[in-house]
């Protein structure tokens, strides 16, 4: 009997990896030996990341290893730290563990306090390397191209952390979704610098691989296997997604098949005409073809799934569709035999996310709205429902209510220290309020919170926000948040332009404030989103830092009195605008008591980007004056610095965080790697690296000889020439309390 060989593993995406197979599993083997690392597996989608990383774990589990996945989705629909929430999530919680921050545990609903970013980082550490304690630990993070910035944080603090662990951290990413702007694109080379990860580069199959493949599944004549090659070559260019699912497209159309007999040696696989075949040009022909093979009803069904997310769980899908979960369990398994769905071991999910996409835009848009709804609504029901999946559906239906769940997910994520992603559930509750006609007093808290958070990653927004809030709080006649409002306003001019007005807006903002009565002032939702307490006398600590930055000391010596004296009130912002004034004064010393003072009050707050500039001040202000001789100490400064500006960088402008040092570097002749980062900080909207990058730039660029170069970053410095006015008009604070 001529039997048809069985089905062949899909070995498409290890054909032609052996070099990283070889790699990863010198690595693992270092694991085990108590050597931990992070490995960076990075290609086009379909290129065989997953399934090279794959092929790995199911070795590693094999050994006795525990293995963890998290994947990274849409980051609309998934909250802060969500692959890390789902590692979390399938991770041991056994008696004798340290407690996982609720952060990043998905089915926490506790009433722990929120916790600053360095307790949750240290829990999730300790946590971890408590587990690898008790055997070795392999974690795989899926697509972190789609990876929120506070996952990207965690992971650089547990990799840098792994080193003594048996622990490996792998990850996958897309390396053409990340932009320059992308938080992942300036954290890459500091995993390889701090963690020493290894980055493993995954290019489309070569010819000779595709070959391989071919003789590996099939037993063509010389001919056939290179005229099939060479059409798999020109169709696929490598890609081993697509050449997986050309070859099942060629045998399902019969043009490659299981038959004839090739000198009497009995069946084998034969070629016909490939020309005549509907081969599909794109993957979403692909898709389509497999979607194909199931019935009305089963696309239907997959139609609601697509709706719900990557995961959908059988419980909410049954709701929404209105179906039992039984009825639900055949699709699931006609889907995953179509390949179009696979097991997660708890459930099932998208074979990949353009077939979840090719579904969801396939659904009539007022159907779709309605599964939002549903959805969102029968979430709601449930006794602890995710803020940002609520918010998702709901916005997706048009539902009003969404404003106040996405209030609630930026909320969550601004607790757990992912500004970016609070600002932009901000941004769109903002949005929904003021077309739903909102409270004034509500839209005046709103726009308050969203400059804040966008302070430093988008500067000059925040100042249009804040000029509105105070606009709205004056026709509603509380002159406390309209006041304060102002005073921000002129703040984040000096840090988005360094602009005059704003330090005079300051100015005139000053003593109506520290004429507000205590309850006034404890109300201030600006101080409180900055986890300023009420009682620090922030207001006229900034203005005195600015005063010392712009170079006008006597101004602010004097307006600095209450600075000089250590109180539980005291302003690290006054403080550091203290230690300027110190400095130029010749007194090194009492500079440097000033700024450890005020260091040690940004970090009881979590204000890293300004912990970063404290020690950079300490070292510009110091060190390099007064203290030339000691290398090892500004070298110190240096290192942590950038450690703490990675840390912030949150809320930090979309640049190297080696732009603190940039000076640093200049001094000790990496003049490439510093005009470099240059070349991109000279266009931040925070003032601090813009100013420190354009000064750079020309002092570079004149060295090297271009001239042009060099003047064009003057006069992006001097915005008016030699005329520019670098003191600004004297202010008065005679109305201000000593």
């Amino acid at each position: 009997m001529n039997t048809r060989p069985g089905p062949v593993p899909d070995e498409s995406s290890l054909v032609g990896r052996d070099n990283e197979l070889t790699t990863m599993r010198a690595i693992f083997a270092a694991t085990l030996a108590g050597r931990g690392s992070l490995v960076l597996i990075n290609g086009e989608a379909g290129v065989g990341k997953t399934a090279l990383a794959e092929a790995l774990l199911a070795e590693a589990s094999g050994q006795g290893t525990l293995v963890l996945i998290g994947r990274c989705y849409d980051r609309t629909e998934t909250p802060p730290y969500g692959p890390w929430r789902e590692v979390f999530d399938r991770a041991p919680q056994d008696t004798g563990l340290p407690t996982l921050p609720m952060a990043v545990r998905p089915s926490a609903h506790d009433s722990e306090p929120p916790l600053g970013q360095d307790a949750i980082m240290r829990r999730c550490r300790d946590y971890l390397a408590a587990l690898a304690i008790r055997h070795p630990l392999v974690l795989l993070l899926e697509d972190l191209h789609w990876a929120d910035p506070a996952s990207l944080d965690l992971l650089r603090v547990l990799a840098r952390g792994s080193a003594d662990l048996p622990v490996l951290l792998l990850a996958t990413y897309r390396a053409d979704e990340v932009a320059p702007d992308h938080p992942l694109h300036a954290l890459l080379p500091a995993l390889v610098r701090e963690a020493r990860a290894a980055r493993l580069d995954l290019r489309p199959l070569a010819p000779a691989a595709i070959g391989t493949l071919v003789a590996l599944r099939y037993a063509l004549g010389a001919m056939d296997h290179a005229r099939l090659v060479g059409y798999l070559v020109r169709r696929t260019e490598g890609n081993a997604l697509f050449l997986g699912e050309l070859l099942r497209t060629l045998e399902a159309a019969g043009s490659l098949y299981w038959g004839g007999d090739e000198a009497g040696g009995g069946p084998t696989w034969m070629l016909g005409n490939l020309e005549g075949v509907p081969v599909p040009a794109l993957l979403r022909q692909v898709i389509a073809g497999r979607l194909a093979r199931l019935g009305d009803e089963d696309r239907l069904l997959l139609a609601v799934a697509a709706v719900l997310g990557q995961e959908p769980t059988f419980d909410l899908w049954a709701t929404v569709a209105d179906v039992e979960e039984e009825a639900l369990f055949a699709t699931a398994e006609r889907a995953i035999a179509a390949r179009t769905l696979e097991t997660t071991g708890e459930g099932v999910r998208f074979t990949h996310a353009l077939i979840r996409e090719v579904l969801y835009t396939g659904v009539l848009a007022p159907r779709r709205w309605a599964w939002h709804r549903r959805a969102g609504e029968t979430l709601l029901l449930t006794p602890h429902p995710d803020p940002d999946a609520v918010a998702h559906h709901l916005r997706q239906a048009g539902d009003p209510r969404a404003a106040d769940w996405l209030i609630r997910a930026g909320e969550r994520a601004r607790q757990a220290y992912a500004w970016r992603m609070a600002a932009e559930r901000y941004e769109a509750a903002l949005i929904l309020l003021k077309a739903q006609g909102a409270d004034p007093g509500r839209l005046i808290e709103l726009l308050i919170t969203l400059a804040q958070m966008r302070r430093f990653g988008d500067t000059r927004r925040s100042v249009v926000l804040m000029e509105e809030a105070a606009r709205m709080a004056d026709t509603l006649g509380d002159v406390a948040q309209a006041v304060s409002a102002r005073f921000e306003a002129g703040h984040l001019r000096c840090i988005a332009e360094a602009n005059p007005d704003g330090l005079t807006a300051m100015a005139e903002a000053l003593p109506k404030l520290e004429a507000l009565a205590p309850d006034d002032r404890a109300r201030l939702l600006a101080l409180a989103i900055l986890n300023v307490p009420h009682e620090e006398q922030y207001h006229r600590g900034t203005v005195v830092q600015w005063l010392a930055d712009a170079g006008r000391y006597a101004e602010a010596w004097d307006l600095a009195a209450p600075f000089r004296i250590r109180t539980a009130q005291n302003s690290a912002r006054g403080l550091t605008g203290l230690a300027s004034v110190h400095a130029a004064m010749g007194r090194p010393e009492e500079a440097r008591r000033a700024l450890a003072e005020a260091r040690d009050i940004f970090q009881a707050t979590d204000q890293h980007v300004q912990v970063g500039g404290n020690l950079v001040r300490m070292q510009e202000l110091v060190v390099l004056p007064f203290e030339t001789h000691l290398v090892a100490e500004r070298r110190r400064l240096a290192v942590e610095a950038e450690a703490a500006t990675v840390r912030g960088i949150e809320i930090a402008p979309a640049v190297p965080a080696r732009i603190v040092i940039i000076e640093l570097l200049v001094l000790e002749g990496n003049w490439s790697e510093a005009y470099t980062i240059a070349a991109v900080g000279r266009t931040s909207t925070f003032v601090g690296f813009r100013h420190r990058s354009l000064n750079v730039f020309a002092r570079l660029s004149h060295w090297q000889g271009d001239r042009g170069m060099a003047w064009a970053a003057v006069q992006d410095l001097l915005v008016a020439g030699p005329m520019t006015d670098l003191q600004g008009t004297k202010l008065d604070f005679s109305a201000v309390r000593s």
